[in-house]
């Protein structure tokens, strides 16, 4: 989340992995990651020294092994070739700030709209034909309630709610992201 990365099957539609997919992934990054310097640490408190260190400079080969595909072009690890995954960037981050700066644009335009509504008040109320007023009223509100219905309608649109939804998301993802963090650092004191 706060790398605004996602984990997908590389091949195939499916956005998200499955079950198996996840637990191969899984699997196979704790191996590689973890599993053979454990196996190393193991045969050292056996006693046996000699495959101690064979399975050290085994789990140094496979690190280094891993960190080479990940700077080659697929740059896809060891745990995702065996899951047959791929690390994306998610989009988030860009999604959040095009819905603030609509939500800011649409804010911006009822305002003036507001504010250019309260204007024509003023110029009304200082006129002194009833006639013109009423002309100038009735363009006004006119104005005032298409500006509004415009902005209504781009909140309301399709677009209007899938940006409003991806923020709500992204708004509660960080927060959880936060609340995790911060509370697991309460733990601990």
């Amino acid at each position: 989340m706060i790398l605004d990365l996602r984990v997908r099957a590389r091949k195939g539609d499916r956005d998200g992995l499955g079950r198996w997919q996840a637990a191969k992934r899984a699997l196979g990054g704790t191996t590689i990651d973890i599993g053979v310097y454990s196996c190393a640490c193991i045969a050292l408190l056996a006693g046996r020294f000699m495959l101690s260190f064979l399975l050290w400079l085994v789990a140094i080969a496979v690190l280094v092994v891993d960190a080479a595909l990940l700077a080659g072009s697929s740059r896809r690890s060891l745990a995702d070739r065996i899951a047959a995954t791929v690390v994306v960037r998610a989009g988030l981050y860009r999604k959040s700030w095009e819905t603030a700066r609509e939500n800011e644009v649409m804010a911006r335009g009822i305002m003036h709209a507001q504010n250019g509504f309260g204007h024509m008040q003023g110029v009304t109320q200082r006129m002194g034909d009833p006639e013109q007023l009423r002309q100038l009223r009735e363009i006004g509100q006119d104005v005032g309630r298409r500006t509004a219905s415009t902005a209504r309608q781009a909140v309301a649109s399709e677009r209007g709610q899938q940006a409003q939804r991806v923020a709500k998301s992204a708004g509660a993802n960080l927060k959880r992201a936060y609340d995790r963090r911060h509370g697991s650092g309460n733990r601990s004191v």
